[in-house]
């Protein structure tokens, strides 16, 4: 349940106009007024963090400048009335969320401003934002383009926001692979390798890349970049090989690794990039598959930090294995753990808090003093940022050495207004499996299964119905003034796989049965009714996203959840024909399933599927 949260009065006469213009900005998230009668706050740097408070005055003394404003937070979360000294250091050098702009969804800068408030509040002293095209190049007007892209204007009004609040805006970008959107232009597809890999050693590659290097400049006053770099597995296997044969992948990925750096440095950038591609070009995979020879790490410029990432695991071991792995370079470490965004409408907290615990716990035994926490928007970018704020949360508390779990969900509650419990019920439509740990996403795939094709009915066990109406339930008793949207679209969610999880099921069931009547009331009962609970699901889910993001990129939202209604009515229609006699049979009907998990080891229930095209129908799209 939601609790009301007190106004903090305070005077500020004490501050420097810097930190007076960040809690202005900020205000809100503190119910903060100012006022000549409030509590007197006073900001000092030193070697310690550390919050006193005594005779109506609050001292904080901060390392970095971000914690004047965590210092407020812990501050606003104990009982104001009492004196109290507290003081406790980060075991990191910098904490970062790297926010995905590029899967459809670009932030609005409202809501990238108030992404960088809770930032403050909770710790966070680098915003990374994850740009492959979506930022604005002179002269380059394809780039981008029709993808909401940010203009030069908008990126400096935010590195100038987040600098008034001691936060340090990366551009993440990419120099390599992942230029998928790119490729449709013909101005740009001439030097595109293959998929959405550039041309190495084509000069059209690298005018791009300087230009690239050139617009994050006049944008970001940070020295650090990410440029990229990951999952270009197939590089040199299309322009390339045409033109110049075969050749070592290892061998064209660091003659275009050093043509990058050079241009970094030109423009006064310390490049970071993401280490993957050292190890599967080296080793064949990224865990536990060996190490990179030495020769091959010897060659890697020394300027280069590496990224390594990993998103899933809950044990520790898997993290040490691959720290000491990569300690083994010359160059810095740093680590990229995910809270799990990216698999449909709804977040995984509960899981993202246990991968967050063991990855911390390995880089704090093993020396890594640099973490990212990556925000990923795969297949369409559903999930909203804020869904993800208990486990953000966690990550920056224990990143400062907290783990009363007591303590965390006092300080959580009182800033965010309801608890952290309360608040990971928006983990709900994810979880229909007995095993709570089970990374599957029925909140997606559930909801594009095909009630004739039924490409994942094989996966589907009885009950689910009833639990979905359940967590309509749980999600309709949670209110939050803060973030209310956010429950109503996980409950108008929930109201729509409550009558079509089990849809195709029961229709294939009654229809093998010849039973009519059943097959009626399938129709008067779920199949109609389905269509306006997704009329509400729609207007929900549309109202989250425009809240948060730029309307480019919803019309692919349109395309599947119109073509989804679409879909049911035709379905309908079918069904009313054969029960009338007109149509003689449903030929999709007519055919078995399959198991969908045929050969893959046996799972409990559900599946892992955030691929709309692979979901929602067998046949080309």
């Amino acid at each position: 349940m939601s609790i009301s949260t007190s106004v903090l009065k305070i005077n500020t006469d004490c501050l420097e106009k810097g930190f007076v213009s960040g809690l202005i900005t900020v205000k809100d998230i503190f119910n903060l007024s100012f006022t000549i009668d409030g509590i007197k706050i006073i900001a000092v740097q030193g070697e310690r963090f550390c919050i006193d408070y005594s005779l109506e005055t609050l001292t904080i003394t901060y390392t970095r400048r971000n914690e004047f404003f965590r210092g407020i937070m812990i501050f606003y979360a104990q009982n104001k009335q009492n004196d109290f000294h507290y003081e406790q250091n980060s075991y990191l050098d910098s904490l970062a969320i790297m926010v995905d702009n590029s899967r459809n969804a670009v932030l609005t800068l409202e809501s990238v401003k108030l992404l960088l408030g809770y930032m403050a509040a909770f710790g966070y002293n680098q915003l990374q934002l994850y740009l492959e095209d979506t930022y604005e190049i002179e002269n380059e007007p394809y780039f981008g383009y029709g993808r909401g892209r940010y203009t030069v204007n908008e990126l400096k009004e935010i590195d100038d926001y987040a600098d008034m609040l001691g936060i340090e805006v990366v551009p993440c970008i990419q120099t390599l692979a992942h230029f998928n959107a790119i490729t449709r232009w013909r101005t740009y597809s001439e030097f595109i390798d293959t998929q959405d890999i550039l041309l190495v050693d084509d000069p059209k590659t690298y005018q791009l890349i300087e230009k690239i290097f050139s617009a994050m400049r006049k944008c970001f006053r940070s020295s650090k970049i990410n440029i990229g770099m990951d999952e270009a597995h197939m590089i040199g296997s299309g322009k390339f090989l045409d033109r110049h044969g075969y050749e070592n992948r290892s061998k064209i990925m660091q003659r275009h690794l050093e043509h990058v750096v050079e241009l970094a440095k030109k423009y006064d950038y310390q490049p970071m990039m993401w280490s993957d591609m050292f190890f599967k070009l080296a080793t064949g995979g990224y865990y536990n598959e060996g190490d990179v020879p030495k020769e091959i790490r010897d060659k890697i410029p020394p300027e280069i930090s590496l990224v390594y990432w990993q998103y899933y695991r809950t044990d520790q071991e898997i993290y040490d294995t691959m720290i000491q792995k990569h300690l083994k370079f010359d160059n810095k470490t740093i680590f990229a753990g995910g809270v799990l965004s990216w698999m449909g409408f709804c977040p995984f907290n509960q899981i993202s808090l246990k991968t967050a615990q063991a990855s911390l716990d390995s880089c704090f035994e093993n020396g890594i003093k640099d973490v990212i926490v990556t925000v990923w928007g795969d297949n369409g970018a559903e999930c909203p940022v804020f869904s993800l704020l208990p486990a953000l949360f966690f990550t920056a508390e224990k990143s400062y050495g907290n783990q009363d779990m007591k303590l965390i969900n006092q300080r959580f509650q009182s800033l965010i207004g309801i608890s952290l419990k309360d608040f990971m019920t928006l983990d709900l439509p994810n979880l229909i499996s007995n095993n709570p740990d089970d990374l599957i996403n029925p909140c997606k795939y559930l909801l594009y299964n095909d009630p004739f094709i039924g490409l994942l009915d094989s996966t589907i066990k009885k009950g689910l119905s009833s639990l979905y109406k359940d967590y309509s339930k749980k999600l309709a008793d949670i209110k939050n003034e803060k973030f209310d949207y956010l429950f109503k679209t996980a409950k108008s969610l929930c109201d729509v796989l409550e009558l079509k999880a089990e849809l195709g099921v029961l229709t294939r069931k009654a229809y093998k049965e010849n039973n009519k009547e059943m097959l009626q009331s399938l129709l008067d009962d779920r199949y109609y009714p389905l269509l306006q609970k997704l009329e509400v699901f729609y207007q929900d889910f549309k109202k989250q996203w425009m809240k948060f993001n730029k309307p480019h990129g919803f019309d692919v939202q349109d395309i599947r959840l119109g073509g989804l209604k679409q879909r049911v009515i035709s379905c309908a229609d079918r069904l009313k024909g054969y029960i009338q006699g007109d149509i003689k049979k449903i030929d999709e009907l007519e055919e078995e399933i399959l198991d969908y998990h045929e050969g893959y080891k046996p799972k409990d229930s559900g599946c892992r599927l955030n691929n709309y095209i692979l979901n929602a129908t067998a046949n080309v799209l």
